[in-house]
């Protein structure tokens, strides 16, 4: 019994992912609000990863430094260590629905992008909409995340 249900647990928990991992899609008309859509997403399933697998914090970071700089990275690693160690809800899917360039200025760009989370909690599953003011920056040709407050 313990075996089945062990069986059970990774099924649902390999549907979860699949359905993760599947369901982002990119907005945006313009090449850096395509950009900054799929950073986000990444950054999505990089916290979600980390906060449930059990990867160490080195691991992590140096995924999330791939997209991302600090402040944001600093943050991100400060709340992940809070997460490990409650019971947030799990991220099942989400979805860029909108992405909009607003400024512009140099080597930095300001966004506005909106997410539809679907979640799963102890009261089942919802959705929600979050809208985030994104600032970028770009090194190179490389932009990266570099801070991220819902509107």
């Amino acid at each position: 019994q313990e075996r089945t249900a062990g069986s059970v647990k990774g099924i649902l928990l390999v549907i979860a992912a699949a359905l993760f991992f599947s369901g982002f899609a990119e907005a945006g008309r313009t090449q850096p609000e395509k950009e900054a859509a799929k950073l986000m997403v990444y950054r999505a399933k990089t916290m979600q990863r980390a906060a449930f697998a059990g990867e160490s914090d080195a691991d992590v970071y140096s995924r999330l430094a791939e997209t991302e700089s600090h402040p944001l990275l600093r943050e991100d690693m400060n709340a992940l260590r809070k997460i490990r160690s409650s019971d947030i809800d799990r991220i099942i899917n989400a979805k860029v629905t909108g992405c909009e360039m607003k400024e512009k200025s140099a080597g930095t760009r300001f966004f506005e992008i909106s997410v539809k989370w679907y979640l799963l909690g102890y009261d089942g599953y919802y959705s929600e909409e979050v809208t985030y003011l994104v600032r970028t920056v770009t090194s190179g040709r490389k932009m990266y995340l570099s801070d991220l407050q819902p509107a």
